[in-house]
């Protein structure tokens, strides 16, 4: 434990990379289905997950956010900075108030393509994120064994991620119909059963269901 201050930045410019590959990958995908192969059930699901990865490629990097957190031992507090597209926030955390320090694994049992992720869970049971991941587990518990030191609490490895309530996914689901519908109705001043050919729909429609669930996951508990 040290009483000096530093600070915890998040891995944006990763993140960055990795949601640019989904898409990249995603686009390739519709580009060999799209008019360059015989219709097949293949070719279609192919398609429809190239389709998917761009909508999550596009809803995380409108929701990236730059995270910084100081650690503070001597006043015994972290204060979380926050910057993205949408809003720039900070909020102050006691020591007090915090439960333990977890590492999340996207994947059970180090699978490969797993990534650890850095978050600082609660008292109340809320969890806050710290942006800080990497594919190399050591790297994250040892930063999260030294943030644990500094605070005096817990860490706790293979933490669960914050779930998704049962609400989340059909509020999620009806909320990127209306914004569609919202959108179309505003771009040709008129709905009409043609509004749901062509591919501009689904790509909009998991965009928005994508981007509210995140927000759903964060926020609404």
């Amino acid at each position: 434990m040290t009483d000096h201050a530093w600070e915890i930045r998040s891995d944006t410019g990763s993140s960055w990379i990795l949601s640019v590959a989904v898409g990249l990958l995603g686009a390739l995908f519709i580009y060999l289905t799209k008019g360059h192969m015989a219709p097949s059930e293949s070719s279609r699901a192919a398609f429809w997950l190239g389709v998917m990865l761009v909508g999550l490629c596009a809803a995380s990097l409108i929701m990236m956010e730059d995270i910084v957190v100081m650690v503070d031992p001597a006043s015994k507090r972290l204060e979380f900075r926050r910057s993205g597209y949408w809003r720039q926030s900070s909020s102050v955390v006691g020591f007090e108030g915090i439960d333990h320090v977890g590492v999340v694994e996207t994947w059970a049992e180090g699978k490969v393509g797993s990534t650890y992720t850095l978050t600082v869970v609660l008292k109340n049971g809320k969890s806050e994120r710290t942006g800080r991941w990497s594919f190399d587990e050591s790297e994250i518990d040892a930063l999260a064994r030294r943030l644990a030191a500094d605070i005096g609490c817990a860490c706790r490895t293979g933490t669960p991620a914050p779930p998704i309530s049962a609400i989340h996914i059909p509020a999620a689901a009806l909320g990127s119909i209306l914004i569609y519908v919202v959108w179309y109705r505003l771009r040709t001043g008129q709905t009409c059963p043609a509004m749901w050919h062509g591919s501009a729909p689904p790509v909009i429609i998991l965009i928005a269901f994508a981007t509210l669930l995140d927000l759903f996951r964060r926020f609404w508990r």
